[in-house]
């Protein structure tokens, strides 16, 4: 009889640990991500009823002085179609007019922006960023934005886009065009802090306006990173003292 006991304890046992193991497969240190679709996965759609319940909490803004500011909101385009199609967007406005007059000095860093956590994530399954982006043709937008990813390792790597247009467009960036300021991709992704979108006045084509983003997400695409590979080779014999000091700045693979 305790044999069978102990059969039975660690059948149980078994299967419980078993359990555990798919969960956290499935949902990483607590991040719940939209069901997989092959090899991608979508964490923000802001569809949820409750979206803007999580500002501060799983998304928000920044800004490095008070004088310059940005705001989000999830709306619904105003356009029908557009609105079917994409359901409720982030649309974030944002502002880096600072008169040079009340800048300490001609370089000083005027920027602000938007952070989506990550909370912990493992990326090192995917090679790709998904996110869609529109720039707002009625209130004007910058066509060249920053993106950052930062890792748990106190690593943070950037790329530039430079091509958001008044229409969406689905930017898929391999995650090796993300370079740190040592010009290196990001040694380890296995737990990754968060995703930011920084518009610097030093580069953005309009100080003050509004894009929305939609879709946040990455992918294992095996056909980019052979096509990132081919480009960024192609790319480093015609660097220049510009492509240097930003280095990172290739097209994006749509």
């Amino acid at each position: 009889m305790k044999t069978k006991i102990g059969i039975i304890l660690l059948v149980v046992l078994s299967i419980g640990c078993a359990a555990g193991q798919e969960k956290q497969q499935v949902a990483p240190q607590n991040i719940k991500p939209l069901p997989r679709i092959g090899d991608s996965v979508i964490l923000y759609d802001f569809n949820a009823p409750d979206i803007m319940n999580k500002r501060n909490v799983d998304f928000g803004t920044w800004e490095l002085h008070a004088s310059y500011t940005a705001e989000i909101a999830a709306v619904k385009p105003a356009d029908a179609k557009e609105a079917g199609a994409r359901g409720t967007v982030l649309m974030i406005d944002y502002d880096v007019s600072m008169p040079e007059k009340d800048m300490p000095s001609t370089d000083y860093p005027v920027y602000n922006g938007v952070w989506v956590k990550l909370k912990g994530m493992d990326l090192s399954g995917y090679d790709t960023l998904l996110l869609w982006i529109k720039g707002d043709k009625k209130r004007k937008y910058t066509a060249v934005c920053k993106l950052e990813l930062k890792s748990d390792f106190k690593e943070t790597a950037s790329y530039y886009i430079e091509t958001i247009g008044p229409d969406w467009k689905q930017f898929k960036i391999p995650l090796n065009y993300f370079r740190t300021v040592d010009g290196k991709p990001l040694k380890n992704l296995t737990s990754m802090k968060e995703l930011t979108i920084v518009f610097e006045k030093s580069h953005v084509t309009a100080q003050a306006g509004v894009i929305c983003v939609d879709d946040i997400g990455f992918a294992k695409l095996h056909e980019a990173k052979r096509k990132e590979t081919a480009v960024e080779g192609k790319a480093a014999k015609k660097e220049t003292k510009t492509e240097k000091k930003h280095k990172g700045l290739i097209p994006p693979l749509f």
